[in-house]
């Protein structure tokens, strides 16, 4: 089994994402006091738009889940994966106007 795949693979997989309660809430484009950059900031900053103008690929980090037939079950990565589901489906809506 192949343990990298591609973002676009992750999250065309066609299953449910289900979060456990023990993973704490989305939390991603909040500031914490005393940083001048949020994570979404520094994801797009330092990653996807550099990633992006210099037509070279990123790593966002492992995502850690078990699959079930129908569920993938987020163990770690909910936020990254919250992001790129918010961010992509988004500009599908901003391609498709």
């Amino acid at each position: 089994m192949n343990a990298t795949i591609t973002l676009r693979e992750y999250l065309e997989k066609g299953k449910t994402f289900v979060i456990p309660n023990y993973q704490r809430g989305y939390v991603w484009g909040k500031n914490k006091s005393g940083n001048t950059k949020n994570a979404v900031e520094y994801m797009l900053d330092e990653s996807l738009i550099p990633g992006f103008n210099n037509k070279s690929q990123i790593f966002i980090q492992g995502i850690t889940v078990t699959e079930k037939a129908k569920e993938i079950v987020l163990i770690d990565g909910q936020q990254r994966t919250t992001f790129f589901t918010f961010c992509l489906n988004i500009l599908d809506i901003i391609i498709t106007l």
